[in-house]
């Protein structure tokens, strides 16, 4: 029946060089059997997708995307198995999955200006939070937003003590350290200020010691430890302490609350000097390391208790930002509309992997939270792409992401993105396997 079934999907193949193939999958509802096919070699994924769709008996036609040799199918099985297949088997294993599809943006909002930083942060069990999370943007109007179930349900304007600046970089931390610390976010001015806000909008710190713009903060995955990038070169480590400023004293006078507004204004704890140009991106490899990218065109290392730059990859064109994984990856993006792959875990400074497809300058990349090999990417040519790591091609486009520019985007669950632009709109998008 299923041999049949393949000699009907196959009927305007034609005569062609065939090769045996198995196909396998781990979604329970698209299992077919494991016989062996003889698969005509000029078939791309769309040609394997409707023998799938045949072997299934499926009504309505899916998109299965294909992995063969760990490297997804981009091209006719002939050339991928020259490409890819070192020891042609007598049967190859081609494993099929569901492909990536976008529905309509579910909800857009509308700011003034442009949206420089979207950072998403998931509630924990038990959590009397919003189930799919709550949502920070910032914005050029500088203005800090929190968003639950894509509602706008705050606006922080910074303090008095504060010029209105752009805000161009944000930090969340976690739900546990808010609630113990009354810090929930962290926002970074061009004005070289940095502002830690509660959940209710207060201003509870006021970070000095940067002398240009802050592009990018990064909060430690378990301290209360504050790192930041600057146009200054540097990169700054803050400690955003436990003390709490809404208590009130019965011995309450001038003078508590003369130190207590001095006590927000808090220095760096450590600098990291190593770039010789802005630094653009930052973020936590561990508790004890970073990693940062920067205009310089190198993405560097730093060791935290010796405040040393461990080691130096050469990226060979300017960042504009960087993500890594829990394998130890590191992507970064350029204006050359290319995103590069690095290994941390090697001393060599080769580039692993170049992905290509953006037709403008890429702007901000963001790894999947749940699965390490999935990533996607947002560029000046208003599209936001998906990708696999196994594949130098992405997995889906979505075209006209934004109207202008997409400036940030973020994962917010395993199966949405927000992002941000130029068009002064925040899009939250469903994607789905």
């Amino acid at each position: 029946r299923y041999q049949r079934r393949v000699r009907g999907a196959m009927s305007s193949a034609g005569e062609t060089e065939t090769v045996s193939v198995r196909f396998k999958t781990k979604d329970e509802r698209y299992v077919v059997a494991e016989t062996p096919f003889q698969i005509p070699k000029n078939l791309n994924r769309r040609g394997l997708s409707q023998v799938l769709n045949h072997l299934l008996g499926l009504e309505k036609p899916i998109p299965f995307d294909f992995l063969l040799e760990n490297e997804y199918l981009r091209t006719t099985l002939e050339k991928h198995i020259q490409s890819y297949v070192k020891n042609e088997e007598p049967v190859l294993t081609v494993w099929y999955m569901e492909a990536l599809t976008s529905s309509a943006q579910a909800k857009s909002h509308s700011h003034p200006d442009w949206v420089s930083s979207v950072i998403t942060k998931q509630p924990q069990k038990g959590s009397e939070s919003s189930p799919g999370g709550t949502i920070w943007s910032g914005c050029y109007d500088g203005l800090c937003r929190l968003w639950s179930d894509q509602d706008m349900v705050l606006e922080i304007k910074p303090p008095d003590t504060t010029k209105i600046s752009p805000i161009f970089s944000l930090g969340v931390f976690s739900e546990e350290f808010s609630k113990k610390n009354k810090v929930a976010v962290v926002a970074g001015f061009r004005n070289s200020d940095i502002v830690a806000y509660s959940a209710s909008g207060d201003c509870v710190r006021i970070l000095k010691g940067h002398k240009g713009a802050v592009y990018d903060i990064s909060i430690s995955p378990s301290t209360s430890m504050v790192c930041s990038a600057s146009w200054d070169k540097s990169i700054k480590l803050w400690e955003v302490g436990s003390k709490s400023y809404s208590s009130s004293n019965s011995e309450g006078s001038k003078r508590m609350k003369i130190e207590q507004k001095q006590e927000k204004f808090i220095g760096p704890e450590a600098t990291l000097i190593g770039h010789t140009q802005c630094v653009t991106s930052v973020c936590w490899k561990s508790e004890e390391q970073l990693v940062s990218g920067s205009w310089d065109q190198s993405i560097r290392f730093w060791d935290i208790e010796s405040g040393t730059n461990s080691s130096t990859k050469n990226a060979t064109q300017t960042v504009t930002d960087i993500d890594q994984n829990s394998l130890g990856l590191v992507l970064s993006t350029h204006p050359d509309d290319a995103i590069r792959l690095w290994d941390s875990r090697t001393s060599e400074s080769s580039i692993f992997r170049t992905f290509s497809s953006h037709k403008g300058w890429v702007s901000c990349v963001s790894f999947h939270p749940v699965n390490p090999q999935l990533f996607a990417s947002g560029s000046y040519d208003k599209t936001i792409k998906i990708w696999d790591l196994r594949s130098k091609l992405p997995l889906m486009t979505i075209d006209e992401a934004h109207k202008d520019k997409v400036l940030c985007l973020k994962w917010c669950g395993s199966e949405s993105i927000v992002s941000g632009g130029a068009d002064g709109e925040i899009k939250f998008t469903t994607v789905k396997q």
